[in-house]
């Protein structure tokens, strides 16, 4: 039994003593109302009987008194202890809503912890794609460095490619625009220039300052082979004309001019072949007295001069009288002889 229900059957019993005595009260006065003395002792004992009803009233009623002060201390107490099991039950009621609310917030902690590992497992995965993202970072600027390396590497050749080109060009006489004569006539032109110039030294004393050997430049950036073709300026006339039509006697002229001319470029350059003996081939018979004599002239000179060896193979009758050491071949029937 709680203390509510224990509380109730107090006040109930309170109830019926309080409804007892005001029975009795109600009771002694109807008595008194009704009441016929027929003889002295009658109402002696009546008087008696009720003083003793009375008493055993009031004894009643100090008893109800006292149950009634006792209820009330019950009461009292029982209010206090209803109070303090309210507050009890208040406080209860109270831990219990912080419980609640613990809960919840225990459950929100357990969210936010879940999220959290959620959290540090989805940035533990962008730092390994970070990592890889650096990795591949690093690759890369790795391979920026060699392709800048190979770029760097690819210029150079370029240039060196360009320079090469150019002189490869120059080389083969393949620049656009310029004149297409490859390195080696290049060459051979400027050796050419120096054996004109030895050459028209002789052939000035042999043509009596007409002729002179000119080498012929061509403008026509489509002929790659020239700088090596001769042209003859011609004194008398001032023009020059191509080679071929000079006479047999002025072409042997100049052919004798550009041989002798060449052994001396040969001969003068630092680390050149040392050209004791010339043999000239014919020639000599297209060529007048006077000339044949001013050829002789510059081939004896030579021999004087420059201690070379001359040898003249020619059938000229002419030349006999000239030359004091000499070879003769006669031919007959029986074959070749020598004098």
């Amino acid at each position: 039994m709680n203390y509510v229900e224990k509380l109730q059957e107090i006040a109930g019993k309170s109830h019926e003593k309080d409804s007892l005595y005001k029975q009795t009260e109600a009771r002694i006065e109807e008595i008194c109302k009704n009441l016929e003395y027929k003889t002295y002792k009658d109402a002696s004992e009546e008087q008696q009987r009720l003083s003793d009803e009375i008493d055993q009233m009031k004894f009643n009623k100090e008893e109800i008194e006292k149950k009634k002060e006792s209820v009330e201390i019950q009461e009292v107490h029982i209010k206090a202890a209803i109070e303090e099991k309210e507050n009890t039950l208040s406080s209860v009621t109270k831990q219990l809503e912080e419980h609640k609310e613990m809960n919840e917030e225990i459950s929100d902690f357990r969210k936010f912890e879940t999220k959290l590992h959620q959290m540090k497992k989805e940035i533990q995965k962008q730092n390994q794609n970070l990592e890889q993202l650096n990795q591949h970072i690093s690759v890369n600027e790795q391979s920026i460095r060699f392709m800048d390396k190979k770029m760097e590497e690819y210029k150079e050749a370029e240039m060196n490619y360009t320079l090469l080109k150019d002189l490869s060009d120059t080389a083969n006489g393949e620049q656009k625009g310029k004149t297409k004569i490859s390195f080696e006539r290049f060459v051979q032109s400027v050796y050419f220039d120096l054996i004109l110039a030895a050459a028209n030294e002789r052939l000035s004393v042999m043509s009596e300052q007409r002729y002179y050997l000119l080498r012929k430049e061509e403008n026509d950036i489509n002929k790659g082979s020239s700088g090596l073709e001769l042209e003859i300026l011609d004194e008398w006339t001032g023009k020059r004309r191509n080679v071929r039509s000079l006479s047999g006697g002025e072409s042997f002229k100049a052919a004798l001019s550009l041989a002798l001319g060449l052994s001396d470029v040969i001969q003068n350059k630092k680390g050149g072949i040392q050209v004791d003996t010339i043999f000239i081939d014919e020639g000599f018979g297209t060529l007048d007295a006077d000339s044949l004599n001013k050829a002789m002239q510059i081939i004896n000179s030579l021999s004087l001069e420059g201690n070379k060896l001359v040898g003249i193979i020619s059938h000229v009758d002419e030349l006999k009288d000239q030359i004091d050491q000499k070879i003769e071949v006669y031919k007959d029937h029986a074959g070749s002889k020598v004098k």
